[in-house]
């Protein structure tokens, strides 16, 4: 039975080495900003897992901004955060469920990474498989053109796992001074609840 207890407890303590890190780290990992209708909000922990698991970090603003921080936030802020967010990452990758649920945002977000030079992945949600479409997107209209001036640097907010019950917080705190939270605790929700 101490055999047992000590070979538990030294497993346990194995994973709390300092080098442990290095088990995870890789020098450069693609970062892919997900692009969702609206209507498949409900899915978002599931796309972010989808691109964790094929090696790439996501930015996935409905995580990142928890639906606009729980809608309390203005648009126009969290338009130029995710034009920002665009800005910075690799590639888009837009999910759907058929070409009608695209929405005004994710037609424009797919618009801006082509103007970007950026890769556009389209993802049927269904299957979790990619289609090959083009998408084009005329209506300068869309709010979203008049801010692709604007600019928030990128933050990452660093703290400890017992405040994460205020993550929300912190983020708003980030949005409030004009710049990107990208938080840990609202990007990969608790580590996707595990």
């Amino acid at each position: 039975m101490k055999d047992r207890n000590k070979r538990v407890i030294n497993s346990i303590f194995s994973e709390l080495n300092p080098e442990n890190w290095k088990r995870y780290y890789k020098p450069y990992q693609k970062i892919i900003f997900t692009s969702i209708p609206s209507s498949l909000f409900y899915l978002r922990a599931d796309i972010s897992s989808f691109v964790l698991q094929n090696n790439f970090c996501p930015f996935n603003p409905f995580m990142i901004f928890d639906y606009n921080i729980l809608n309390s936030y203005p648009k126009e802020k969290i338009r130029i955060a995710n034009n920002t967010l665009i800005k910075e990452c690799d590639e888009v990758w837009v999910f759907l469920k058929d070409f009608t649920s695209l929405t005004d945002g994710v037609l424009f977000e797919i618009n801006l990474a082509e103007s970007l030079g950026k890769h556009v992945k389209i993802i049927d949600i269904s299957r979790m498989h990619e289609i090959k479409a083009h998408i084009t997107y005329e209506n300068k209209d869309y709010y979203g053109y008049k801010l692709l001036s604007k600019y928030y640097p990128l933050v990452y907010t660093a703290y400890s796992s017992k405040y994460f019950y205020i993550r929300m917080i912190i983020s708003k705190f980030v949005l409030d001074y004009n710049k990107v939270p990208l938080n840990p605790f609202m990007s990969f929700d608790y580590f996707l609840a595990e």
